[in-house]
């Protein structure tokens, strides 16, 4: 059991219906935000917070604090904690990187999952920097369930940019536009990719 995982289940305990809901709370109150007025994607760096459902992320605080009752550590309290730390922070820049990355090793340990672990190597990257993330993606490029997931992808890519590695960021942008995506999601990355083949640096997830 990790550090925080003891902390976890030893100074608190847990219930499985709580979490849930607390989940199914926070994640939804951020969807008025995700896209633009055009209807592209406004990643969570470029969201107006000012439209997050604060009603809906008040309910999940609430079946959060509700999910410490019980006796049980699982992957639903986990992706909660995560969730409730997004949705604290006034800004993206005031987000709990380090707080989040503690939670993505319980969650990891729980559910080892290819795509749990992307998503932990992007909270690497706030805290220890792109290398370290990059590290942690390499294991993944041979997940054979990742292997149409362009998020795999996209994410080396970024990574790469804001190490000022443009050619192979944009190998990798033109890899994850090989797979299927959605039309906005498509936008995103062909102007990410123009603007790296352009040599502009990475500022922002525009």
């Amino acid at each position: 059991m990790t550090p925080v995982e003891a902390e976890l289940t030893s100074s608190q305990s847990w219930t499985s219906g709580a979490s849930e809901s607390s989940s199914a709370s926070l994640g939804p109150s951020r969807l008025p935000a995700r896209t633009d007025e055009a209807g592209d994607v406004a990643t969570l760096e470029q969201q107006d917070r000012s439209l997050w459902d604060r009603e809906r992320i008040g309910r999940g605080l609430v079946h959060f604090e509700r999910s410490i009752a019980g006796n049980e550590l699982t992957p639903w309290h986990v992706e909660a904690a995560i969730a409730s730390v997004h949705a604290a922070a006034p800004t993206f820049g005031a987000t709990n990187w380090r707080a989040i990355l503690e939670h993505y090793e319980v969650l990891v340990a729980l559910n080892p999952s290819p795509v749990v672990r992307l998503n932990r190597a992007v909270a690497v990257a706030q805290v220890h920097g792109e290398e370290a993330a990059l590290a942690d993606l390499d294991p993944l490029q041979g997940a054979g369930e990742l292997t149409d997931y362009p998020l795999l992808f996209a994410t080396r890519a970024l990574f790469l940019w804001r190490l000022g590695r443009h050619d192979a960021a944009a190998e990798a942008f033109r890899a994850a536009l090989a797979r299927p995506m959605t039309d906005p999601e498509r936008r995103l990355l062909e102007r990410r990719l123009s603007r790296c083949l352009a040599g502009e640096p990475e500022c922002g997830t525009r």
